[in-house]
C-alpha cells in the first residue's frame, strides 16, 4: 500500500540528484533516511535498489555523548532526533 507513496518521494529525490550534480558538478555518493520511516521494514534495501546508491538510517547521535545505557534503543531513535540535533549542534549567531 505504500510503494505508490514512496515511488513519490523515490522520483522526486532522483529528480533533485540530478539537478544537484548537474549544478554543483558533484556526484553524490550515499542516502540517509531520517523521520520515522527510516524504520519501516525493507525500506532501506527498497530505497537503496530504485536509487542505485548505498542507503542508510540517519544516525544523528553519532555526533553526541549519550549514556550507554541507551545504546540499545538509539539506533531506532536516531531517525526521530535528526533534525533536533542537527539544531542542536548548529552555531547560532
Amino acid at each position: 500500500m505504500l510503494q505508490p507513496m514512496l515511488d513519490v518521494i523515490i522520483n522526486e529525490s532522483i529528480r533533485v540528484k540530478k539537478n544537484y550534480e548537474n549544478t554543483y558538478k558533484s556526484t553524490i555518493k550515499q542516502v540517509a533516511l531520517s523521520g520515522g520511516g527510516a524504520n519501516l521494514p525493507g525500506i532501506l534495501e527498497y530505497f537503496s535498489r530504485e536509487l542505485g546508491l548505498p542507503t542508510k538510517k540517519a544516525a544523528p547521535f553519532d555526533s553526541v555523548n549519550y549514556p550507554e545505557a541507551m545504546q540499545s534503543f538509539i539506533e531506532d531513535l536516531g531517525p526521530f532526533f535528526s533534525v533536533a540535533i542537527g539544531l542542536g549542534l548548529k552555531s547560532f549567531k
